[in-house]
């Protein structure tokens, strides 16, 4: 995240709701990755899709590729599911699972799990959770 720096992608992709959510829809979900917090594409969304191809095309125009490094194709955090308290939900998804695949806590390097991708829907007319689709973050993305 860079706010009030002018950064294009940051800008334009607040403009064009291109985010994963917080859970309670209020805005972007915080991740923490190397370089400070971040926002991480919802690429289930068209517009995300649009979104990034104009940015590597407009970065392609500066510097010309061939092909990317995509180092952090899933959205992998510093924080244990969310970077700000004000973030996590007093009802989490995470205290509801009948089981721990593997003993661990899912949210640990991870976005929290109530974070919402807008535009999957649920039978019941909700969003799908990160918890919903976290597996297909990287097929997504490519």
């Amino acid at each position: 995240m860079r706010p009030g720096q002018d950064y294009q992608p940051y800008e334009s992709g607040l403009l064009h709701d291109v985010f994963i959510k917080k859970a309670d829809l209020s805005g972007p979900a915080t991740g923490g990755v190397w370089p400070g917090h971040a926002y991480f594409p919802d690429f289930f969304k068209p517009e995300t899709v649009e979104w990034w191809k104009s940015n590597l095309q407009s970065f392609n125009n500066i510097i010309q590729f061939d092909g990317i490094w995509l180092d952090m194709n899933e959205p992998s955090s510093t924080c244990t599911g969310y970077c700000y308290q004000d973030e996590r939900p007093a009802n989490s998804i995470k205290y509801k699972l009948p089981y721990l695949p593997g003993q661990r806590d899912l949210e640990i390097q991870a976005l929290g799990l109530d974070t919402v991708h807008t535009s999957l829907n649920t039978p019941s007319g909700g969003h799908r959770t990160e918890f919903d689709v976290r597996s297909l973050y990287a097929v997504k993305e490519s």
